[in-house]
Protein backbone atom coordinates (compact mmCIF):
# COMPACT_ATOMS: atom_id res chain seq x y z
CA UNK A 1 0.00 0.00 0.00
CA UNK A 2 1.55 3.29 -1.09
CA UNK A 3 1.76 6.45 0.96
CA UNK A 4 -0.86 8.31 -1.09
CA UNK A 5 -3.48 5.66 -0.38
CA UNK A 6 -2.66 5.67 3.33
CA UNK A 7 -2.97 9.45 3.51
CA UNK A 8 -6.23 9.27 1.58
CA UNK A 9 -7.69 6.88 4.14
CA UNK A 10 -6.43 8.95 7.05
CA UNK A 11 -7.64 12.22 5.53
CA UNK A 12 -10.05 14.02 7.88
CA UNK A 13 -13.52 14.82 6.63
CA UNK A 14 -12.85 18.55 6.90
CA UNK A 15 -9.51 18.26 5.10
CA UNK A 16 -5.92 18.33 6.30
CA UNK A 17 -5.69 22.11 6.08
CA UNK A 18 -8.57 22.77 8.45
CA UNK A 19 -7.54 19.98 10.82
CA UNK A 20 -3.92 21.11 11.07
CA UNK A 21 -4.87 24.77 11.48
CA UNK A 22 -7.27 23.82 14.25
CA UNK A 23 -4.56 21.77 15.94
CA UNK A 24 -1.99 24.56 15.74
CA UNK A 25 -4.52 27.06 17.05
CA UNK A 26 -5.54 25.09 20.13
CA UNK A 27 -1.95 24.06 20.87
CA UNK A 28 -1.15 27.74 21.23
CA UNK A 29 -2.94 27.65 24.60
CA UNK A 30 -0.64 25.11 26.31
CA UNK A 31 2.34 26.66 24.54
CA UNK A 32 1.56 30.03 26.13
CA UNK A 33 1.10 28.39 29.54
CA UNK A 34 4.37 26.47 29.28
CA UNK A 35 6.21 29.61 28.16
CA UNK A 36 4.86 31.42 31.24
CA UNK A 37 6.49 28.79 33.50
CA UNK A 38 3.70 28.90 36.05
CA UNK A 39 4.69 25.51 37.45
CA UNK A 40 7.55 23.15 36.62
CA UNK A 41 7.09 20.14 34.35
CA UNK A 42 3.85 21.36 32.77
CA UNK A 43 4.58 20.00 29.28
CA UNK A 44 1.74 17.53 29.78
CA UNK A 45 -0.65 20.34 28.86
CA UNK A 46 0.17 19.66 25.21
CA UNK A 47 -1.14 16.11 25.60
CA UNK A 48 -4.27 17.46 27.29
CA UNK A 49 -4.99 19.86 24.43
CA UNK A 50 -4.35 17.26 21.74
CA UNK A 51 -6.49 14.64 23.47
CA UNK A 52 -9.31 17.15 23.99
CA UNK A 53 -9.23 18.07 20.31
CA UNK A 54 -9.43 14.45 19.16
CA UNK A 55 -12.10 13.52 21.71
CA UNK A 56 -14.15 16.62 20.99
CA UNK A 57 -13.91 16.04 17.26
CA UNK A 58 -14.99 12.43 17.63
CA UNK A 59 -17.90 13.18 19.95
CA UNK A 60 -19.09 16.13 17.87
CA UNK A 61 -19.41 13.93 14.81
CA UNK A 62 -21.66 11.50 16.72
CA UNK A 63 -24.78 13.54 16.11
CA UNK A 64 -27.02 10.72 17.29
CA UNK A 65 -25.53 10.99 20.79
CA UNK A 66 -27.25 13.41 23.12
CA UNK A 67 -25.52 15.53 25.73
CA UNK A 68 -26.40 12.95 28.39
CA UNK A 69 -23.94 10.60 26.67
CA UNK A 70 -21.04 12.75 25.54
CA UNK A 71 -21.00 15.12 28.54
CA UNK A 72 -20.30 12.43 31.19
CA UNK A 73 -17.88 10.70 28.83
CA UNK A 74 -15.89 13.86 28.13
CA UNK A 75 -15.94 14.84 31.82
CA UNK A 76 -14.58 11.45 32.88
CA UNK A 77 -11.84 11.53 30.26
CA UNK A 78 -10.94 15.09 31.22
CA UNK A 79 -10.61 14.18 34.89
CA UNK A 80 -8.54 11.11 34.07
CA UNK A 81 -6.12 12.99 31.82
CA UNK A 82 -5.88 15.98 34.17
CA UNK A 83 -5.10 13.71 37.12
CA UNK A 84 -2.47 11.95 35.03
CA UNK A 85 -0.82 15.25 34.12
CA UNK A 86 -0.97 16.60 37.67
CA UNK A 87 0.35 13.33 39.08
CA UNK A 88 2.99 13.23 36.33
CA UNK A 89 2.18 9.67 35.40
CA UNK A 90 -0.55 7.47 33.97
CA UNK A 91 -3.06 6.44 36.60
CA UNK A 92 -3.42 2.89 35.32
CA UNK A 93 0.26 2.06 35.75
CA UNK A 94 1.70 0.21 38.72
CA UNK A 95 2.17 3.30 40.85
CA UNK A 96 -1.10 4.88 39.74
CA UNK A 97 -3.01 4.11 42.94
CA UNK A 98 -0.38 5.70 45.16
CA UNK A 99 -0.24 8.75 42.90
CA UNK A 100 -4.01 9.18 43.14
CA UNK A 101 -3.88 8.86 46.92
CA UNK A 102 -1.07 11.40 47.22
CA UNK A 103 -2.86 13.82 44.94
CA UNK A 104 -6.17 13.64 46.79
CA UNK A 105 -4.36 14.07 50.08
CA UNK A 106 -2.77 17.24 48.74
CA UNK A 107 -6.09 18.35 47.27
CA UNK A 108 -7.81 18.01 50.66
CA UNK A 109 -5.07 20.12 52.21
CA UNK A 110 -5.62 22.69 49.47
CA UNK A 111 -9.37 22.74 50.19
CA UNK A 112 -8.68 23.28 53.87
CA UNK A 113 -6.32 26.14 53.08
CA UNK A 114 -8.88 27.69 50.73
CA UNK A 115 -11.67 27.41 53.32
CA UNK A 116 -9.65 28.72 56.27
CA UNK A 117 -7.78 31.47 54.44
CA UNK A 118 -4.48 29.62 54.56
CA UNK A 119 -1.80 29.21 51.91
CA UNK A 120 -0.93 26.30 49.64
CA UNK A 121 2.43 25.71 47.96
CA UNK A 122 1.52 22.56 46.02
CA UNK A 123 2.14 23.09 42.27
CA UNK A 124 0.33 19.87 41.38
CA UNK A 125 -3.02 21.39 42.38
CA UNK A 126 -2.47 24.36 40.09
CA UNK A 127 -1.41 22.02 37.29
CA UNK A 128 -4.56 19.94 37.81
CA UNK A 129 -6.86 22.95 37.47
CA UNK A 130 -4.83 24.27 34.54
CA UNK A 131 -5.21 20.90 32.81
CA UNK A 132 -8.96 20.91 33.42
CA UNK A 133 -9.26 24.44 32.06
CA UNK A 134 -7.22 23.52 28.99
CA UNK A 135 -9.37 20.42 28.45
CA UNK A 136 -12.62 22.37 28.67
CA UNK A 137 -11.42 25.18 26.39
CA UNK A 138 -10.18 22.84 23.65
CA UNK A 139 -13.19 20.54 23.98
CA UNK A 140 -15.47 23.55 23.54
CA UNK A 141 -13.43 24.65 20.54
CA UNK A 142 -13.85 21.24 18.90
CA UNK A 143 -17.59 21.23 19.63
CA UNK A 144 -18.05 24.75 18.25
CA UNK A 145 -16.14 23.95 15.06
CA UNK A 146 -17.28 20.42 14.24
CA UNK A 147 -20.81 20.47 15.65
CA UNK A 148 -21.84 24.12 15.29
CA UNK A 149 -19.55 25.03 12.34
CA UNK A 150 -18.64 28.31 14.04
CA UNK A 151 -14.86 28.68 13.86
CA UNK A 152 -14.79 32.16 15.38
CA UNK A 153 -16.64 30.95 18.46
CA UNK A 154 -14.23 28.03 18.69
CA UNK A 155 -11.24 30.37 18.95
CA UNK A 156 -12.56 32.64 21.70
CA UNK A 157 -12.02 30.56 24.90
CA UNK A 158 -8.50 29.34 24.17
CA UNK A 159 -7.39 32.76 22.90
CA UNK A 160 -8.81 34.51 25.97
CA UNK A 161 -7.11 32.11 28.38
CA UNK A 162 -3.82 32.43 26.52
CA UNK A 163 -4.19 36.23 26.60
CA UNK A 164 -4.70 36.18 30.38
CA UNK A 165 -1.59 34.03 30.79
CA UNK A 166 0.44 36.38 28.60
CA UNK A 167 -0.91 39.43 30.43
CA UNK A 168 0.12 38.23 33.89
CA UNK A 169 3.36 36.47 32.96
CA UNK A 170 4.50 38.78 30.12
CA UNK A 171 5.71 35.67 28.29
CA UNK A 172 4.44 33.62 25.39
CA UNK A 173 3.25 36.52 23.24
CA UNK A 174 4.39 34.77 20.07
CA UNK A 175 2.05 31.84 20.79
CA UNK A 176 -0.93 34.13 21.26
CA UNK A 177 -0.07 35.88 18.00
CA UNK A 178 0.20 32.53 16.23
CA UNK A 179 -3.24 31.63 17.56
CA UNK A 180 -4.71 34.79 16.07
CA UNK A 181 -2.97 34.31 12.73
CA UNK A 182 -3.96 30.66 12.37
CA UNK A 183 -7.45 31.56 13.55
CA UNK A 184 -7.89 33.98 10.67
CA UNK A 185 -6.86 31.28 8.20
CA UNK A 186 -9.15 28.77 9.88
CA UNK A 187 -12.17 31.07 9.69
CA UNK A 188 -11.52 31.71 6.00
CA UNK A 189 -11.11 28.03 5.10
CA UNK A 190 -14.19 26.91 7.03
CA UNK A 191 -16.32 29.68 5.55
CA UNK A 192 -15.12 28.80 2.05
CA UNK A 193 -15.86 25.11 2.61
CA UNK A 194 -19.36 25.88 3.84
CA UNK A 195 -20.00 28.13 0.85
CA UNK A 196 -18.78 25.48 -1.59
CA UNK A 197 -21.06 22.89 0.01
CA UNK A 198 -24.05 25.21 -0.38
CA UNK A 199 -23.15 26.01 -3.98
CA UNK A 200 -22.76 22.36 -4.90
CA UNK A 201 -26.04 21.47 -3.21
CA UNK A 202 -27.81 24.25 -5.13
CA UNK A 203 -25.95 23.30 -8.35
CA UNK A 204 -24.31 26.73 -8.58
CA UNK A 205 -21.15 27.09 -10.66
CA UNK A 206 -18.11 28.79 -9.13
CA UNK A 207 -14.57 29.44 -10.24
CA UNK A 208 -12.02 26.71 -9.65
CA UNK A 209 -9.47 29.42 -8.80
CA UNK A 210 -11.62 30.73 -5.96
CA UNK A 211 -9.85 28.58 -3.37
CA UNK A 212 -6.44 30.03 -4.21
CA UNK A 213 -7.78 33.60 -4.27
CA UNK A 214 -9.42 33.22 -0.87
CA UNK A 215 -6.31 31.56 0.53
CA UNK A 216 -4.05 34.39 -0.64
CA UNK A 217 -6.38 37.01 0.85
CA UNK A 218 -6.59 35.04 4.10
CA UNK A 219 -2.80 34.73 4.33
CA UNK A 220 -2.40 38.48 3.79
CA UNK A 221 -5.02 39.21 6.46
CA UNK A 222 -3.46 36.71 8.87
CA UNK A 223 -0.01 38.24 8.45
CA UNK A 224 -1.43 41.74 8.96
CA UNK A 225 -3.32 40.71 12.10
CA UNK A 226 -0.24 38.93 13.47
CA UNK A 227 2.02 41.92 12.89
CA UNK A 228 -0.46 44.34 14.43
CA UNK A 229 -0.98 42.02 17.39
CA UNK A 230 2.74 41.66 18.00
CA UNK A 231 3.98 45.20 17.37
CA UNK A 232 0.84 47.17 18.23
CA UNK A 233 1.26 47.02 22.03
CA UNK A 234 4.88 48.16 21.66
CA UNK A 235 3.77 51.53 20.28
CA UNK A 236 2.63 54.40 22.48
CA UNK A 237 0.90 57.67 21.68
CA UNK A 238 4.10 59.60 22.34
CA UNK A 239 6.08 57.40 19.95
CA UNK A 240 3.51 57.85 17.20
CA UNK A 241 3.45 61.63 17.76
CA UNK A 242 7.25 61.81 17.66
CA UNK A 243 7.30 59.81 14.43
CA UNK A 244 4.81 62.15 12.77
CA UNK A 245 6.71 65.18 14.05
CA UNK A 246 10.04 63.94 12.69
CA UNK A 247 8.55 62.76 9.41
CA UNK A 248 6.53 65.85 8.55
CA UNK A 249 8.71 68.53 10.14
CA UNK A 250 10.31 69.74 6.92
CA UNK A 251 7.14 69.57 4.74
CA UNK A 252 5.20 71.45 7.42
CA UNK A 253 7.89 74.11 7.68
CA UNK A 254 7.86 74.62 3.90
CA UNK A 255 4.08 74.95 3.87
CA UNK A 256 4.21 77.50 6.70
CA UNK A 257 6.93 79.52 4.96
CA UNK A 258 4.99 79.54 1.70
CA UNK A 259 1.74 80.52 3.42
CA UNK A 260 3.46 83.32 5.33
CA UNK A 261 5.11 84.59 2.14
CA UNK A 262 1.95 84.57 0.05
CA UNK A 263 -0.62 85.44 2.73
CA UNK A 264 1.36 87.60 5.10
CA UNK A 265 -1.60 89.81 5.95
CA UNK A 266 -3.60 87.02 7.52
CA UNK A 267 -3.72 87.13 11.32
CA UNK A 268 -2.17 84.26 13.26
CA UNK A 269 -4.86 81.95 14.69
CA UNK A 270 -5.39 82.07 18.44
CA UNK A 271 -6.31 79.06 20.51
CA UNK A 272 -9.46 78.96 22.61
CA UNK A 273 -13.20 79.26 22.20
CA UNK A 274 -14.65 81.94 19.93
CA UNK A 275 -15.87 85.06 21.70
CA UNK A 276 -19.57 85.88 21.72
Amino acid sequence: MDLARVLSRLRPHEGWGTFLLMGITVLGLPAAAVAAEWVPKDEGLFAVALAALLVGRGLSRRRAWSWTVWLPMSAALGLLISLSVAGRGLLFTGSGASRVYDFFEGWLLWLRAAATGGRSQDPEIFLFYASLLCWLAVLFAAWALYRQCRPLLALVPSALIAAVSVFYSERGVIWLVSQLGCGVLLVALVHLGQSQDRWETADVDYSVDLHMSVLMAAVFTAVTVSLLSFYGPLLSREQISDWFRRTFREPTARVEDTAERLFGGVATPRAGLPSA
